[in-house]
């Protein structure tokens, strides 16, 4: 296990120990006498205030302090839902690791304050009610189970699996609009829109929305429709999904191939069924692929796995990870660089019969964000609410869920960055339904929030060959299709039919629209509405996204009466943009969703769309990829370099053939040519590549440089230096040092009396000498400690060692301990080697 990865799990361990620690107090405390909610508040605040200064990290005391009086204030003068929020904000942000001094969340000194927080939580939880918040469940560790090749495909249901559909959102209390704004032309702007925070991005304001990437994927000849693409990008590889196929890209966009997501992944009993969705975390690194499977055969007759036939059984909605660089090393073989975890309705408590459909997919800082619809489930159970931490998949080890439910269908996760996640439905044509979660909070907040009323009648959209490829909006006319939240603002978009139903005789829109409306997330009132619409061309299926900068940008398919959907690409904040992305539609019935993702650089996103064309006399579905933002193509920049092996002050005896690897990607040009990746050591070339090996025959120390230049001549660096040990001189005795091996790296895992991380590591050691036997020699071992003075630490030849860690570098950054070993014989002869060891933050086990 990496460093990396231990940092994370002891991460991941402090976390689970402080929900633990609240859901069950600790520390062996208990209140002496019952006490109210406000008590316990008073009690929580007291205790906060008294923990030194030195325990927070870096200007957050004074936050923390202030926040446990503002909790204190409101819940002596406010509802008891609005002091529960306030309640949980404090507890919160008291587990958050941030929050302390070297990111550690110290367990025994906040058990007590968390202890009378949860009690206030119970207590103020109980009298708001189910209305207000519920508490977050979780699952036992799920196992993560690694991908392959070669999986032979378990047939698909002959009839084809239709859609489950659930009750239709009722019209509710009907607000017409007080105005519906001007139409909005597709290919012009910028125009006003949305409320936006003041000076975002100047830059966007005024720069031309413009296609840095426009991608045929060519035809499948393959799998029925609607086909339901998503995609996402991560250093320059795209991961694209569909109902039924995928396409890997490992040159950003540029060509791709298709693969059958039942040959890289194993069905295990359950056919492949439909609604993939993917998305990338830069944070993490890793791609997040989601995908559902055919239910299990029943007691029907004939048998079947399609789940609209109530005696099948369950199903699975399978949810993969893998870096963009095993999907690079694995681009013929992708399976290998998947792993996955599956879910089943019955995992979280539903009967034999439920079964999932229609996900959505979403990631922020430090989790995985699904919903997905329960059929079939219990009452009140029609979605599923759900989180994984991103750290679990970035170990690659146990994951665990943690989930509630809603009783409505169709709950959007909303897309964009930040801690907290936000669950958005219909309750009604006029009312959105919120549902929120804080980082680090166990519970989930729900909010109902009126706006305009979205009409609900009139869909209809006939292509060129009289198909309403529009049709499946009826199975959930005016429900929530997509979501964003940028700062403190949530942007919800729904579609827009042409009238209302109580009103046919008075259409409010030409054609069908998209109606987005605003909420701020600290108040939950509707701040601003839009309508996206034309008298020409309907716009349906909006995708919502935030990308880098804190731009809200949307996609969505258009066309007028008698013509077919094509792809438009747009912005809606800070001004409005958007242009058609494709030339030629497509005929064919569309599907439920399509995916918005942020790009490669702070302004730009990736999308997805389809048209026909004609193939030597036929006429084929191509997907298409597009890539777009403000202002002229960004990619004229060098390409990323690192060196990942050997690590920087390697120590390396002479004569050894050594093995440099190196990490090269480019925002444009993918991977770089063999020839334009070259390696040097002290200026002189050793060879090209992403990996050589070198014989490294001259001692002393010695830079080696790798630079990667791309097809635009921009050149990029990175360097290390090494380490090469000469054998003594003759007469001088040979120590080496067996173990550990160099550069290995560990993590802290106990603490001294002065609250200083440790780990306890065995060295071993052996020596020889032409005149001495080792016990007549004598040992000296001395620790440069993040390249400072050495100091004397043993006079053992294999010692055990207490090597501390310290984060004086910052971000994580483990602690470098160069340790150097030196053997003297009776004649005063001299012999020394070295290793270097890494201490990573503190982690348990």
């Amino acid at each position: 296990m990496t460093a990396r990865a231990l940092r994370i799990r002891s991460f991941v361990v402090v976390l689970v120990a402080a929900a633990v620690s609240v859901a069950s107090p600790g520390a062996g405390y208990t209140a002496s006498r019952p006490a109210t909610a406000v008590q316990h508040l008073q009690r929580a605040a007291a205790l906060v205030g008294k923990i030194p200064a030195s325990k927070f990290g870096a200007g957050r005391r004074a936050l923390i302090v202030r926040e446990a009086r503002v909790a204190v204030r409101t819940v002596r003068t406010t509802r008891a839902c609005a002091a529960l929020a306030a309640a949980d904000d404090l507890l919160s942000a008291l587990r958050a690791p941030g929050t302390w001094h070297e990111r550690l969340v110290p367990r025994g000194l906040i058990a007590r304050p968390l202890s009378e927080l949860t009690s206030a939580e119970t207590l103020l939880l109980r009298k708001a009610g189910s209305p207000c918040a519920t508490r977050v469940k979780w699952t036992v560790r799920r196992k993560v189970h690694s991908g392959g090749q070669g999986f032979v495909p378990l047939p698909a249901p002959a009839e084809g699996n239709a859609q489950g559909v659930g009750p239709r959102t009722p019209a509710g209390v009907f607000r017409r609009p007080k105005h519906v704004g001007k139409p909005i032309e597709i290919g012009s702007g910028p125009l006003g829109g949305l409320t936006s925070a003041s000076g975002r991005s100047a830059f966007a304001a005024t720069a031309p929305l413009t296609f840095f990437r426009v991608t045929d994927l060519g035809p499948q000849n393959c799998c029925g429709d609607p086909k339901e693409p998503t995609t996402a990008i991560g250093k320059n590889v795209v991961w694209y999904t569909g109902n039924s196929m995928v396409a890997l890209s490992t040159d950003a966009g540029r060509t791709f191939s298709y693969f059958d997501p039942s040959t890289i992944l194993p069905d295990q009993g359950l056919p492949f069924c439909c609604d993939q969705q993917v998305a990338y975390s830069a944070k993490y690194n890793l791609f997040v692929w989601l995908m559902q499977y055919d239910c299990a055969v029943g007691t029907s007759s004939p048998p079947t796995n399609n789940c609209l036939v109530d005696s099948t059984g369950a199903n699975r909605v399978r949810i993969a990870f893998a870096s963009p660089e095993e999907l690079m090393a694995h681009s013929i073989d992708p399976g290998n660089a998947w792993a996955f975890f599956d879910n089943t309705p019955q995992d979280f408590g539903e009967p034999a019969s439920a079964w999932f459909d229609r996900s959505s997919l979403s990631l922020n800082d430090s989790s995985v964000n699904w919903q997905v619809d329960i059929m079939r489930g219990k009452a009140g159970d029609a979605s599923l609410l759900a989180q994984v931490p991103l750290s679990d998949l970035a170990l690659a080890g146990k994951v665990t869920v943690y989930y509630g439910f809603d009783p409505h269908q169709r709950m959007e996760v909303a897309q964009g960055l930040g801690s907290a996640t936000y669950y958005v439905g219909a309750n009604s044509m006029s009312q959105t339904r919120i549902v929120s979660r804080a980082a680090n909070s166990m519970l989930l907040f729900r909010h109902e929030v009126d706006h305009s009323s979205v009409p609900n009648c009139e869909w209809k959209m006939r292509g060129t060959t009289g198909v309403d490829w529009y049709g499946r909006i009826g199975h959930w006319p005016g429900l929530v299709e997509s979501a964003t939240v940028s700062g403190s603002t949530l942007y919800v978009a729904q579609g827009a039919a042409r009238s209302y139903c109580n009103d046919l005789a008075h259409p409010v829109l030409t054609q069908p629209g998209v109606f987005i409306s605003e909420y701020d997330v600290n108040s939950w009132k509707n701040v601003d509405e839009l309508w996206l619409y034309n008298d020409s061309e309907g716009f349906m299926w909006p995708a919502l996204q935030t990308d880098g900068a804190g731009e809200v940008g949307i996609a969505l398919h258009a066309a007028a009466l008698g013509d077919n959907a094509r792809a438009v690409a747009g912005f809606l904040t800070p001004v409005v943009q958007v242009k058609w992305a494709a030339p030629v539609g497509g005929y064919y019935l569309t599907g439920d969703y399509y995916s918005l993702r942020p790009g490669e650089t702070p302004h730009s996103f990736v999308m997805t769309g389809e048209s026909v064309q004609n193939d030597a006399g036929t006429q084929n579905m191509h997907w298409l990829y597009f890539e777009y933002g403000h202002g002229p193509a960004p990619f004229i920049a060098p390409p990323n370099v690192s060196i990942t092996a050997p690590k920087d002050q390697a120590n390396i005896k002479q004569g050894t053939v050594v093995t440099y690897t190196g990490l090269v990607y480019d925002p444009v040009w993918g991977s770089l040519p063999k020839a334009s990746i070259v390696w040097k050591e002290d200026g002189t070339a050793i060879g090209t590549g992403p990996q050589i090996t070198h014989t490294e025959a001259t001692s002393g120390a010695h830079t080696i440089t790798l630079t990667a230049t791309n097809g635009d001549g921009k050149a990029a660096t990175a360097s290390i230096t090494i380490n090469v040990l000469a054998p003594p001189p003759a007469g001088s005795p040979i120590p080496w040092i067996t173990s550990p091996p160099d550069s290995k790296s560990f993590c802290a895992n106990s603490m001294d009396s002065q609250n200083h991380w440790y780990r306890t590591v065995q060295l071993q050691a052996t020596a020889t000498d032409p005149n001495n036997p080792p016990q007549a020699l004598s040992y000296t071992w001395s620790d440069s400690i993040n390249g400072g003075f050495p100091i004397q630490v043993s006079t053992d030849l294999s010692p055990s060692l207490n090597l501390y860690y310290s984060d004086s570098g910052g971000a994580y950054k483990p602690t470098t301990h160069d340790l150097t070993l030196t053997a003297t014989n009776t004649s005063g002869k001299t012999g020394v080697t070295k290793i270097r060891l890494y201490v990573g933050w503190p982690c348990i086990g």
